[in-house]
Formats: structure tokens, sequence, C-alpha cells
């Protein structure tokens, strides 16, 4: 139910969200209020890491120092996304947040 209704929060926004945010915010067990709260915050997140993909290709393909240069700009994105979502989200809700960007990047890193 909470899914249909954040579908419908997306349709009516006309707001393009990743599959991986909508599930992101599934795992998190999110309302339709905070749900919508932090979908445009991890859409964001989720395009500047992409342009990052794209600005220096492959991470697995890439040099050691652009990987550093990858790895920092990913951090300053995610402290940014982080200090936006640690106003809306609960402690639990943060900490979870974290296992579910870390088993991400995990499974990327493959």
């Amino acid at each position: 139910m909470k899914y249909l209704l954040l579908l419908a929060f997306v349709m009516m926004a006309q707001v393009e969200v990743p599959p991986a945010v909508v599930e992101t915010i599934s795992k998190l067990k999110l309302s339709t209020e905070v749900g919508s709260k932090v979908a445009p915050i991890l859409t964001e997140q989720a395009a500047e890491l992409r342009t990052i993909r794209e600005k220096y290709g492959d991470p697995k393909e890439a040099s050691l120092s652009t990987k550093l240069k990858m790895r920092k700009e990913a951090q300053s994105i995610d402290e940014r996304a982080d200090s936006q979502l640690k106003k809306i989200l609960s402690e639990d809700q943060m900490k979870e947040l974290m296992k579910i960007r870390k088993s991400r990047r995990d499974k990327a890193a493959q």
C-alpha cells in the first residue's frame, strides 16, 4: 500500500524516480509523507553519482588516481545528501540506509 502511495506521489509530481530509490524507500519502510521528502534527495544523489561514472568511466578499469578522484567526489555527494536526509530520517533509518548503500556499492565493485 505504501509503495502504491509513493508511486502515486511520483506520478503526480511528474518526477522520474530510479527503481533503486523506490527500492530503498521500500526497504526503509518509510511512510508516504517521509518517502515523498526522501525521494527527491536520493534521486538527485543517484543522478550526480551517475554523472561521475560517465565522467570517469568504469571504475573497474580506472587507474588508482582516477578511482581516488571518483571516491572523493562521491563522498562529497553522499555527505551533502546525508546532511539533508538526517533532518528527515531517524537515526535507525540512517543506519539502515548506510547498510543499503554499502551493499549496493559492494555488489557494483564485484
